[in-house]
């Protein structure tokens, strides 16, 4: 199942551009929805954070400390 990329035998080196297809088409996909989940995932926790401030912000006849 495993495909060289770049194949040294003999002093004699091959490319194969159909592993790297393979490899590329692979990677970047799972790549892109890693990095979209980190984001997602920093997104919703930063909003989260910022209405539990906000709760504090909203009523100002509690005081400072209520």
């Amino acid at each position: 199942m495993s495909t060289d990329i770049v194949k040294f035998s003999s002093n004699q080196r091959t490319f194969s551009s159909a592993a790297t297809k393979t490899y590329v088409g692979i990677t970047l996909p799972f790549m892109f929805f890693t990095f979209l989940s980190a984001y997602l995932y920093y997104h919703c926790v930063k909003r989260k954070e910022n209405l539990e401030w906000s709760e504090f912000d909203e009523d100002p006849e509690q005081g400072e400390f209520s």
